[in-house]
């Protein structure tokens, strides 16, 4: 029973070491999925955005020919010709001016879109290098757990022989029982 107790720091600390890797391995793939997530969400509001553009350059095409169209009754009722300079002049400035939103509303669309995808491209590499630190993290704290645990129950060679000997009695005890065909602590 002593021998437990003398195991248990050992177990304790080696589950410890191996639930803190996970964990910080697992947070780097939460890490990517939220920013796979987040890349999604800013992919769809681009495309809104692209709609919404889309929509606003449609309106300003339609609120130019409808003060195209008030412009020529109103030269008409004025007695004026649509042939009229004046009258063409009118019509062609109304109707520049119209196309000129137009395309000034799907480009804003398009560089909002873009401006939102540059930044769903970079969560992407953000959650991608996220995961990569984890992992590393990881590793290191596997090899940190590693360097605790050899430096508390350890081993140490025995220049004489050439053979390893252990500087703690639980590992010392448990190899005795290993070596003997016995696995069990106690």
């Amino acid at each position: 029973m002593e021998q437990i107790g003398k195991a248990l720091p050992f177990v304790f600390s080696l589950a410890g070491t191996g639930l803190k890797a996970f964990g910080e391995a697992s947070s780097g793939t939460a890490a990517r999925e939220d920013a796979g997530f987040l890349a999604a969400q800013l992919r769809q509001k681009a495309g809104q955005e692209r709609a919404s553009a889309s929509i606003s350059a449609l309106e300003a095409g339609r609120q130019g020919r409808l003060k195209g169209s008030r412009a020529l009754a109103i030269a008409a009722a004025s007695g004026a010709g649509a042939s009229d300079p004046t009258v063409t002049d009118i019509l062609t400035d109304i109707s520049g001016d119209a196309r000129l939103r137009a395309l000034t509303a799907l480009f804003e669309g398009e560089e909002a879109a873009r401006g939102l995808e540059t930044q769903a491209d970079a969560a992407i590499r953000t959650g991608e290098a996220q995961q990569t630190a984890s992992r590393y993290k990881a590793v290191a704290t596997v090899l940190t757990g590693a360097d605790t645990l050899y430096s508390r129950f350890g081993a140490t060679v025995d220049d004489d022989d050439d053979t390893i000997s252990t500087t703690s009695s639980i590992t010392s005890g448990a190899l005795r029982r290993i070596e003997a065909g016995g696995t069990r602590f106690g």
